[in-house]
């Protein structure tokens, strides 16, 4: 969970647009309202700025974890939501932008067993000459991230009902008017109003602060290392000494 708790909810032309458009020098002086092309333009700049957050790993805050339901020698499921209502899915979820992790999930016994699947790229996948293997424990997941439908493929194909278990990414939600509500983490809407401002300033022709471009590089990169935080390095041989006692020195590498 967050350490941090979401702001309240208040209108995305206040807590975003509104700050963007004076930030970049388009509406100049405090109160002073943009008209509504500005504010559509700024909310279409906002939502391609999310758009190119949504497939940067480190800028996604959240990853789910779902379960779903394989049904019994069905080879493929598709997974998403068609916006015209033509296809029906397997898995009627907006399609995942990437999945980080799988799991079959076997459900037969008391408390659920969790087993890992590969993740095959699309070279993996091509490779395996002999893909309809029926098994009651499928090794290898493939999805080939279609859209708005993906489908996923597994090696081999299960023949038993269990669960498969996806650890997806959760993007950042679009927005759809200069009204909509905006509840987020407050570290997220400073960064959107000053990376939105540096778009809109390119967008407009406007002069930026110079200072403006370095906090938004800035808030950017604080997330990111938030969201993908540096391991410390372990060793087996931590807390010994060796005897006789020596020193190393890494610049001469002696």
């Amino acid at each position: 969970m967050p350490l941090v708790p979401p702001v309240a909810s208040i209108q995305l032309k206040d807590a975003i647009l509104y700050r963007a458009l004076r930030l970049a020098q388009i509406t100049r002086g405090p109160g002073r309202t943009a008209n509504p092309e500005q504010f559509n333009d700024a909310l279409l700049a906002l939502n391609g700025l999310l758009d190119s957050l949504n497939i940067q790993h480190d800028a996604i805050f959240s990853i789910n974890n779902d379960r779903y339901h394989l049904t019994p020698s069905k080879r493929s499921y598709s997974i998403g939501i068609d916006p015209l209502g033509v296809k029906l899915a397997d898995f009627r979820v907006p399609v995942p932008i990437r999945i980080d992790q799988a799991r079959l999930v076997l459900t037969a016994p008391a408390s659920p067993v969790y087993l890992p699947l590969t993740l095959a790229t699309a070279e993996q996948w091509a490779s395996i000459t002999v893909r309809d293997v029926p098994t009651t424990v499928p090794q290898v997941m493939y999805c080939d991230y279609d859209y708005p439908i993906a489908n996923l493929w597994f090696w081999g194909y299960p023949t038993a009902g269990n669960d498969v278990e996806l650890w997806t990414w959760q993007p950042l939600g679009r927005f759809t008017a200069i009204t909509d509500s905006v509840v987020m983490l407050p570290s997220y809407v400073e960064m959107l109003v000053y990376n939105l401002a540096v778009r809109l300033a390119d967008q407009f022709g406007t002069m930026l602060p110079p200072n403006v471009m370095t906090e938004a590089r800035r808030l950017l990169g604080r997330i990111k290392a938030v969201n993908n935080p540096s391991l410390p390095m372990g060793s087996a041989d931590s807390g010994t000494r060796s005897s006789p006692a020596a020193d190393f020195n890494y610049m001469v590498g002696q």
